[in-house]
């Protein structure tokens, strides 16, 4: 495929703590990683995958405690802690001198966070994920999709939520049996308080409502935009990927994905990342 490549392929990443590599640690370590991280995540494995084929330039605006519009910290925790939310991480797209030509999307896991919000009513709460998801899919692919060359985005549905909670207890029980592992295991809890065990099938239900969401305003905007030059693709690839490894989560807060993990999402979504590139292929 080099051969046929002429230009860099310009590639973005919209996304959350998973696509930044972030992890919870101490509050100090945490700051540090949301200004001056290298968000070392399935992204990077992705890109340099890529480079392989072809020259590349990549852009990588996620955060951690990413949600869609509005965010649980006031504005003055927001800016200290650098948190851009979806719609933030869309203007950033749009202002980039060009637009770019492949485009991943994988947010919305902290909307989950259902606990924290007191939101019990979780037909509403998705009803209003559908709305904001849209509106920022559709701001994005209404200026990409008027690029005179080709041009793809890629949603990705949400990680597999009962395997994490499977892959938390395995985590809590190995802790209890040796106290040094996951030094910051219930930092996550105290962040994210729908990760709790006992809100495990709660934050289930919800992760399903709310990724049906996705693809409804996906398919929705597939039917808007979608032409011979411009696709929108839902791909399941991120929430296939099954382990019952505690090595898949990070050995500081068991919460996120470890190197290993993210290695393993990286493998999961190349083939549809191929498919992308084919795609792109100089008739």
């Amino acid at each position: 495929m080099k051969s046929e490549i002429k230009k860099p392929l310009r590639i973005v990443a919209i996304g959350d703590s998973i696509t930044a590599g972030f992890h919870a640690g101490s509050n100090i370590s945490m700051l540090w990683q949301m200004w001056f991280g290298k968000k070392k995540s399935w992204f990077s494995e992705v890109v340099k995958r890529i480079g392989k084929e072809m020259p590349v330039y990549a852009f990588n605006f996620s955060t951690a405690s990413s949600e869609l519009v509005d965010h649980a910290f006031s504005g003055f925790w927001e800016k200290l802690f650098n948190v851009k939310t979806m719609a933030d991480q869309v203007d950033e797209l749009l202002s980039l001198p060009k637009l770019p030509d492949l485009v991943l999307i994988w947010i919305g896991h902290n909307d989950l966070d259902w606990v924290r919000k007191n939101e019990k009513n979780f037909d509403s709460a998705t009803a209003r994920f559908k709305e904001n998801f849209q509106n920022q899919l559709e701001r994005l692919c209404g200026q990409i999709s008027q690029k005179d060359h080709r041009a793809v985005v890629v949603v990705f549905g949400f990680i597999n939520i009962r395997i994490f909670f499977d892959l938390r207890e395995k985590a809590g029980i190995a802790k209890q049996n040796n106290p040094k592992l996951f030094p910051y295991f219930e930092k996550g809890y105290q962040i994210f308080k729908s990760i709790q065990p006992e809100y495990g099938e709660q934050t289930i239900q919800l992760s399903d409502l709310t990724n049906q969401a996705i693809v409804d305003a996906t398919t929705f905007l597939q039917n808007k935009f979608q032409s011979n030059k411009f696709k929108i693709i839902y791909s399941t690839d991120l929430s296939n990927v099954t382990t019952d490894s505690i090595q898949s989560l990070h050995a500081v807060d068991g919460w996120h994905p470890s190197l290993y993990g993210q290695k393993q999402l990286a493998e999961a979504c190349w083939p549809i990342i191929w498919d992308c590139l084919s795609f792109f292929k100089i008739d």
